[in-house]
């Protein structure tokens, strides 16, 4: 028991690392709507995972994949939701705004976890969940003193998406302890493909991916080999935030 709580706390906090650069990446690629990251971040990683799965090869039930589709179909849903608010709000605010909100999603998940499942939080984690209201609170109010409304609606799209990903990890739970996390996540991730394509669609939104990314150099200078070798900002998104992390934990 003591072992495995271990490997979860470690796992959680390597995930934690490998999240906290997503918002730097979303930055990267500054010219790039954000239904078109979300939509190449989610169809990168489905790929990466469909690879995992063909090497692993994991003993998946199809009968029980069946029988929680419409879970798969739900979590779907809200991953594709916290996806394009997390990154609607990195592209609305700062980015330590928006990666300290987005790290709220345990709060909110210990709330959840208390309405759905009657699972009371010690008297740690209550305070716990006092302290971080209160600096939530005074983030906010520190911007609305200086007048950033465009900072203060970046952290509500980020606020909204912790509160997204913290009711996600509570549907999922009865889908991760049945099956494997990366056959897990792959229907997952295709169902919210579908409503990120979908909402692309009736928002009107156009997608294009530049090659070329100019911010990491001035235009004027010459770009030397490694400049020109490197990988795109919209790659290291997909593999390194959704697939290494959800490989082991099933978070977005």
């Amino acid at each position: 028991m003591h072992s495995h709580r271990t490997s979860a706390l470690l796992k959680g906090a390597s995930a934690g690392v490998l999240f906290g650069t997503a918002a730097i990446f979303i930055r990267l690629l500054y010219g790039v709507d954000s239904f078109v990251i979300v939509l190449g971040r989610l169809l990168i990683a489905s790929f990466a995972l469909a690879f995992i799965l063909l090497v692993m090869r994991p003993r998946v039930q199809l009968r029980e994949l069946r029988q929680l589709s419409h879970l798969v179909a739900v979590l779907g849903v809200l991953i594709g939701l916290h996806f394009l608010l997390f990154v609607s709000a990195v592209k609305d605010t700062t980015i330590l705004d928006a990666t300290v909100l987005i790290n709220t999603t345990p709060i909110f998940a210990m709330i959840f976890s208390a309405v759905l499942y009657r699972i009371r939080p010690s008297i740690t984690s209550t305070l716990g969940i006092f302290v971080a209201f209160m600096g939530m609170l005074a983030l906010t109010m520190t911007e609305t003193s200086l007048g950033l409304v465009g900072n203060l609606r970046g952290d509500i799209e980020a606020t909204i998406a912790s509160v997204v990903e913290g009711l996600y990890l509570n549907i999922g739970k009865g889908v991760r302890s049945r099956i494997p996390a990366p056959a897990a996540m792959l229907p997952i991730y295709l169902a919210a493909t579908v409503l990120v394509i979908g909402a692309t669609s009736a928002c009107g939104h156009s997608v294009s991916v530049p090659l070329e990314s100019s911010i990491l150099l001035p235009p004027n200078r010459p770009r030397p080999l490694a400049y020109r070798l490197r990988p795109h900002p919209l790659l290291l998104l997909a593999i390194r935030p959704e697939v290494v992390p959800n490989g082991y934990i099933g978070i977005p």
